[in-house]
């Protein structure tokens, strides 16, 4: 019996993730899920995102929080339409994205970030119908984290490791790191993000850039 309905709320998840991603189609909209730690830079990373492509791009986020509503304030000020989920889980499922999106003005929108809960296990296991997946990995948690936390990293289509101006102070390998990732999964991309460095975010804005381009060029076959 336990089997079935785990089963059962499974399928619901997949059911409603595969709803999100076909509606994220149809307008022509990137979902992005943004995945990591507490503390990794998720928010900081999504700031400078926004402030590199909202004058070029129409951008908005989907902000998933245990409690609070600082980061979804912050994020607000940049004048884009921001949903906040308080969600008293490890990860966003697929049914709160798709309430998030029925807040969200999908056809006036290119890109909607989500940051999901902080944790390196949970999020990876639910899909939430996102058309492309972002891991970020910050220096102070070691080198070791995709060899602790194989499923994360194997479906990540990109990797950002944070915090990079952090290297000289820890005994940290990014050769090993690459090389990890490397193991579980050959297409992923990578990339290295420190806040102090402005023109770090550039590699990362253009990635997402280009992949809604290919989605935009593939709408007619959606």
């Amino acid at each position: 019996m336990k089997i079935k309905i785990l089963k059962s709320v499974l399928e619901k998840n997949e059911n409603q993730a595969q709803m999100n991603r076909e509606k994220f189609k149809q307008f022509g909209t990137l979902g992005v899920n943004i995945m990591g730690s507490p503390g990794c830079g998720k928010t900081t990373l999504i700031e400078e995102i926004v402030k590199t492509l909202k004058n070029r791009y129409r951008v908005g986020v989907i902000e998933g929080d245990y409690a609070g509503t600082v980061d979804a304030e912050k994020l607000s000020s940049y004048g884009i339409p921001v949903v906040q989920l308080d969600v008293s889980s490890c990860h966003l499922n697929a049914d709160f994205v798709g309430s998030a999106l029925n807040h969200l003005p999908l056809e006036e929108l290119d890109i909607v970030l989500i940051e999901n809960v902080g944790n390196l296990i949970c999020p990876a296991e639910f899909d939430i119908g996102d058309l492309l997946k972002l891991v970020l990995y910050s220096v102070p948690e070691g080198d070791d984290k995709p060899i602790k936390y194989p499923l994360m990293f194997s479906q990540a289509d990109a990797v950002v490791l944070t915090k990079v101006d952090l290297l000289p102070h820890f005994e940290f390998s990014t050769k090993k790191v690459k090389e990890s990732i490397s193991r579980l999964n050959k297409k992923f991309e990578f990339f290295e993000f420190s806040k102090k460095d402005e023109a770090s975010v550039r590699p990362i804005a253009g990635y997402l850039e280009s992949n809604f381009r290919r989605l935009v060029r593939s709408y007619g076959d959606l």
